[in-house]
């Protein structure tokens, strides 16, 4: 190559300088925007340590009865997003759950979590543990908050670790870690089904009846927060450059408020062949309360009366008949005898808690007796899914099920397409 440039050649050269740099300018303003957006290392950080503290649980002096009150505390963590569903809820636990079912030939009890298994809540813990009504324990209204609460808390926390560049921020993040919390408290009241009912003659004594409460109480607070402003500042960045963080953030914020205060009712039945008139008092940050009713109680199982004044009850037949639903891909779910309140979490079912229309705790219900093989399905109040029986829409006021009869529920995660998800009855 010649030392010296002839005319041409300096031209050239110059043209050439031009172009370089003016792509080296774009370039050194786009990796500028992409630090100041994503973080100088722009590599999120993973939530570990820490997922729960303070928790502590109480029981009522008689032990049979169970929880009083709990409470824990819920840190960023990576965890949260494989850990969620399931159940360690054991069925002889507490232990006046085994000894109310005897009482309730129409109801159907459960070993309740009052803190959820998710959050901690051990099911073999009676300190845990309360007696419910299969009505009462459906409410998750509360639980489903929190759980997506938690999910956006570590996401807001592992988006702002794309900003710690230096020792000093990462040791900030940390310390939030262990510090930013969902705190939840919950109460079992006092009261009891024994008032109400212990003018029956078959009720002689106070327990078990006096171990199953009227309400539980929940609430759910963020400890410790940080707001936009500290966030930028502690990392040292533009508070308009949080990006993503500010989006979870706000989603964090808006499930929390949608927990603030939650009452699970379940009020005691008019008679022993009754069921509990289940109800859920739901408070958010602003103070609005909405409640949300169930209507199970009105699929009763009624005992017979005797046909001679003052005959005992005769007891209720043997249960031969098992009614189920067949999936697409031959797997089966087996309905229990009473009422079947059918969701987003019902076990076994296929679709996701994550379709958008779906989001209500029970979608359909089908009422089942085993003595006789009846079977009634009914749509579950303000469920906007469109679900089809035998091709008919199915409505709140319910119809009768019978063998072979086709349960259609649209899947709302694909709702440009015909694909929905078909359950077909049988009983054996």
């Amino acid at each position: 190559m010649p030392k010296v440039l002839n005319a041409a050649g300096r031209k050239a050269a110059a043209a050439y300088a031009v172009t370089f740099l003016a792509n080296y300018d774009a370039a050194l303003l786009a990796l500028a925007i992409k630090s100041l957006t994503r973080g100088v290392g722009s590599k999120a950080g993973s939530a570990t340590g820490f997922k729960l503290s303070g928790r502590v649980n109480t029981s009522f002096a008689e032990v049979k009865r169970g929880c009083k009150s709990a409470e824990v505390k819920l840190h960023p963590h990576k965890d949260v997003y494989s850990e969620m569903g399931g159940s360690d809820a054991i069925t002889s636990v507490p232990q006046a759950l085994v000894d109310i079912k005897a009482f309730f030939p129409g109801e159907k009890f459960i070993s309740g979590h009052v803190l959820n298994a998710e959050f901690g809540g051990v099911g073999s813990n009676p300190a845990n543990q309360t007696v419910l009504t299969s009505g009462a324990n459906s409410q998750h209204h509360f639980d489903e908050h929190v759980k997506s609460a938690w999910i956006y808390m570590t996401r807001a926390w592992e988006e702002m670790y794309r900003f710690a560049g230096d020792a000093t921020t990462k040791s900030y993040m940390e310390d939030l870690r262990k510090s930013w919390a969902i705190h939840i408290q919950a109460t079992v009241d006092d009261s009891s089904w024994y008032p109400a009912l212990k003018a029956n003659p078959a009720i002689t004594t106070p327990y078990p009846l006096d171990c199953v409460t009227t309400q539980v109480t929940f609430t759910a607070a963020e400890v410790n927060g940080p707001s936009e402003e500290d966030i930028a500042r502690a990392l040292k960045i533009d508070p308009d450059k949080l990006g993503d963080v500010a989006r979870y953030l706000s989603a964090f914020r808006e499930h929390m408020s949608q927990a603030t205060k939650f009452v699970v009712k379940q009020a005691p039945p008019a008679s022993l062949a009754g069921r509990s008139a289940v109800s859920a008092d739901m408070t958010d940050g602003s103070g609005k309360t909405t409640t949300k009713s169930s209507n199970a109680w009105q699929k009763t199982l009624k005992v017979p009366k005797g046909k001679k004044k003052g005959a005992a009850a005769p007891k209720p037949a043997v249960k031969t008949v098992q009614s189920y639903f067949t999936l697409a891909d031959g797997s089966e779910i087996a309905l229990l005898d009473g009422d079947n309140e059918i969701g987003p979490e019902t076990v076994g079912y296929p679709w996701s808690v994550t379709d958008t229309d779906l989001k209500s705790d029970a979608v359909f219900c089908v009422f089942t007796d085993t003595a006789s093989g009846k079977a009634l399905i009914s749509l579950e109040p303000k469920v906007k899914t469109k679900v089809t029986v035998g091709g008919a829409a199915l409505t709140t006021t319910g119809m009768t099920l019978s063998p072979g009869d086709v349960v259609r529920v649209p899947d709302s995660k694909a709702p440009n397409t015909d694909h929905c998800y078909d359950l077909t009855f049988g009983q054996r």
